[in-house]
């Protein structure tokens, strides 16, 4: 999905009212953090723990599905990781991230459609001896969508599943699902503005 110079200019306008958000990014040793970049197809994203794959233009979200959540009741974005795989998670630490979720625009016009109640469903999972597993998953709080504003910043935190102490995984996934009475409200980009740090285990 791409935006074009009209996106582009909107954009530049909106960053001159409020301050940049970045994605949270915990520091210290024992630690990965995977960034949402572009997928392999136009609609799709998927997780990366370099950033030179990131691309602002990029983006993702439920595919012909405007209305989300109790509206029409949409399905998850997953994202899979591309690379920093295989890894151990340590189950002791949380693992934390930010999701920035965006508002549709009404088509080649500067409007923000985006409007309701929305929280974002967080779910980690991955692969582990060739079998899916659930890591973790949370709910954010409810928050207000208005079409004065495009771009939600969502923090999480999850509890990795005991269960996976000393487990390897070959494969992890970002589930992301935006519900509640809400319309055009359920894209993510590739900007740099939305990661998810993962605790490694020693």
């Amino acid at each position: 999905m791409r935006r074009g110079l009209t996106f582009l200019l909107l954009a530049a306008v909106m960053a001159t009212a409020a301050p940049a958000a970045t994605a949270a990014r915990p520091k210290g040793a024992g630690s990965r953090t995977f960034y949402v970049v572009p997928g392999a197809d136009e609609d799709q994203c998927s997780l990366s723990s370099s950033q030179k794959r990131l691309d602002p233009n990029h983006g993702c979200g439920t595919r012909d599905n405007a209305a989300t959540g109790m509206v029409l009741g949409a399905e998850p974005a997953w994202l899979p990781a591309v690379d920093g795989l295989p890894l151990r998670i340590d189950v002791t630490r949380p693992i934390q991230g930010e999701i920035t979720v965006s508002s549709r625009y009404l088509i080649g016009y500067y409007v923000v459609t985006g409007a309701g109640q929305a929280q974002l469903e967080v779910t980690v999972a991955g692969t582990v001896g060739g079998q899916e597993v659930t890591v973790g998953t949370v709910t954010s709080e409810a928050y207000p969508v208005t079409p004065d504003r495009a771009e939600y910043r969502v923090e999480f935190r999850i509890e990795p599943d005991a269960a996976l102490a000393g487990a390897t995984l070959t494969g992890l996934r970002l589930g992301l699902e935006v519900v509640g009475p809400n319309v055009n409200h359920n894209l993510y980009y590739a900007d740099g503005k939305s990661a998810v740090t993962v605790p490694l285990a020693r």
